[in-house]
């Protein structure tokens, strides 16, 4: 039985949070990069991760001290035709990031924390979570997921590491971006920062990083950036305002339909309603002349038109 360890606070000495990109990425922790696909998450990693390599400042920071490697395990892109062609575009050195080769044999938390350490990276990329994952491991289970993220926790602290998780989103567009990434919501809880990329909305070519969750400091500004056709980064710098959440379709579509039915409601038209065995209790009795709306009942008016 493992012995209990008690500790007071006075017995231990503060530390500040070390930035690879303040206020996004810290070392030491795990981040979540998510976002829709074709959005762009994954070369955006990839250009973080040639910053880094190249001993350059970040798109809106200092360079942070470059103490070691970095480590891109991709689950999903080949690391000839895909991964190593967007470092290339990016100007990384190559040398400097590796990757596990597994030979289609898959691998597991522990290999990875055994690759951190043996290059001594200070940046490790894990794209997607799956990656990592066994064949009994379920994305979807807090039974699974909640030793998953405590191991690459305690990894990230030990190593000093900054771990960062490219993420997908589900399909459930009605969430907000916190709740959409695909998976335990567990993982959304356990990470210390999440970043949501996504496409502007009047401008397709120009997509956007906004953190949505940080529990090590303020939010930060959004950051905008472009995609070459050599799929290369041109970062924009900040966006205006502090981004807390981004619009989902499911949102601008409610925000137009309500839109609509003020507008019906509010037309020169007689609109009369009864709903009630009563000709005047129940729901109510709704009466529009020259353009205003009359209503016996100022209660059943409100009900009516939050319910409809």
């Amino acid at each position: 039985m493992r012995e209990l360890k008690i500790c007071t606070f006075d017995e231990i000495e503060t530390e500040e949070v070390r930035w690879l990109w303040k206020p996004y990425i810290a070392f030491g922790k795990v981040t979540v990069i998510q976002g829709d696909p074709g959005n762009g998450k994954t070369t955006l990693a990839l250009a973080i991760a040639s910053l880094v390599s190249q001993k350059l400042p970040m798109p809106t920071g200092d360079a942070p001290p470059f103490i070691g490697n970095i480590i891109y395990q991709s689950g999903e892109d080949g690391a000839k035709d895909t991964i190593k062609p967007r470092l290339l575009a990016c100007g990384a050195d190559c040398s400097r990031i590796a990757f596990v080769d597994t030979e289609d044999a898959g691998m597991d938390v522990k290999m990875f924390e055994e690759a951190i350490v043996g290059t001594n990276a200070k940046l490790a990329v894990i794209d997607p979570l799956q990656s990592i994952l066994t064949e009994k491991q379920d994305i979807s289970s807090v039974k699974y997921m909640r030793p998953l993220l405590r191991d690459l926790g305690n990894i990230a602290a030990k190593t000093g590491a900054a771990i960062v998780i490219i993420g997908h989103m589900n399909k459930t567009e009605k969430f907000k971006g916190i709740y959409r990434g695909l998976g335990s919501i567990d993982i959304t809880a356990a990470v210390r920062s999440v970043l949501l990329v996504g496409k502007q909305k009047d401008n397709k070519d120009i997509r956007f990083m906004a953190q949505i969750k940080n529990n090590l400091a303020p939010i930060g500004k959004a950051v905008s950036f472009t995609l070459g056709n050599t799929n290369g980064v041109e970062f924009l710098g900040e966006c205006c305002g502090r981004v807390i959440e981004l619009p989902t379709k499911f949102t601008i579509f409610a925000e137009m339909w309500a839109s609509i039915r003020i507008r019906l409601l509010l037309s020169n038209a007689i609109i009369l309603f009864a709903r009630s065995k009563s000709p005047t209790t129940g729901i109510g009795r709704l009466r529009a002349v020259n353009g205003t709306i009359a209503e016996k009942n100022p209660k059943i008016r409100k009900k009516w038109l939050l319910l409809h």
